[in-house]
């Protein structure tokens, strides 16, 4: 399995460019944000291709691109390519491969959290870690939490979908299908009418691609069938 030329193409192109920027901070007083440098990064691509990969069913491709993205340096192993990997080997029945991504995963997720205890993200990587290698309660626990910490600082008048979505799958992994339908409509109802996230340099994501991502995103199996969550998928796409 290898990487088309296109895709290929792409990463040169975008390691290039960061050694440029590399390059010129050097020379400068300048300091971009981690956001800014992360959002036009090899690795950010790379996320991007594994994104795409998922939605369409490549998992041997999603395996792969996340496999060259844990292989580096530990300092340069992102939590979700150690996620990703997990999630394609577990599609592939390639169990042993699964666990091992999923106990890298697991300890990048309590270091982080040893550091910033409220960190939302770890605790989503965290629980889905300790679901992988079988701690079903105390995954529960983790997704929880996170839940409980979005809950209390989201800002119903100003939140955006993405800030929604994150309740939405939250909930839905902690086993709130109820409170997951409630955050899934506010979402869509921000989405299809005026959505107040943080642009991006991409610009907003289609509310047809939100769709279609919802549509198989693991997070959200306790809901998927649910007429609720249906209606909001056809809200999408028809926006």
């Amino acid at each position: 399995m290898y990487l088309s030329r296109v895709e290929r193409a792409v990463v040169l192109v975008l390691a290039c460019m960061a050694g440029l920027l590399a390059f010129g901070h050097t020379l400068s007083s300048y300091e971009p944000s981690e956001s800014a440098m992360s959002s036009g990064s090899t690795p950010r691509i790379t996320q991007i291709l594994v994104n795409n990969a998922w939605l369409n069913g490549d998992y041997e491709r999603v395996a792969l691109l996340s496999s060259v993205r844990v292989s580096g340096h530990a300092s340069q192993r992102p939590s979700w390519a150690w996620y990703w990997l997990a999630m394609a080997n577990r599609v592939l029945g390639e169990t042993e491969r699964e666990k091992n991504a999923w106990s890298e995963l697991k300890i990048i997720a309590e270091s982080g959290l040893r550091f910033a205890p409220d960190s939302t993200r770890d605790l989503w990587y965290l629980g889905w870690a300790q679901r992988g290698l079988g701690d079903e309660l105390a995954a529960q626990k983790s997704w929880a939490q996170a839940a409980r910490l979005v809950n209390k600082v989201i800002n119903p008048e100003k939140a955006g979908y993405s800030e929604w979505y994150n309740l939405v799958c939250y909930r839905a992994l902690a086993g709130d299908v109820v409170g997951a339908l409630d955050a899934w409509e506010s979402a869509v109802h921000t989405a299809t009418s005026n959505d107040f996230a943080t642009p991006r340099i991409v610009g907003p994501t289609p509310n047809p691609l939100r769709a279609r991502w919802a549509s198989q995103d693991p997070d959200l199996d306790t809901i998927l069938d649910h007429d609720r969550f249906q209606a909001g998928i056809e809200a999408l796409r028809n926006n």
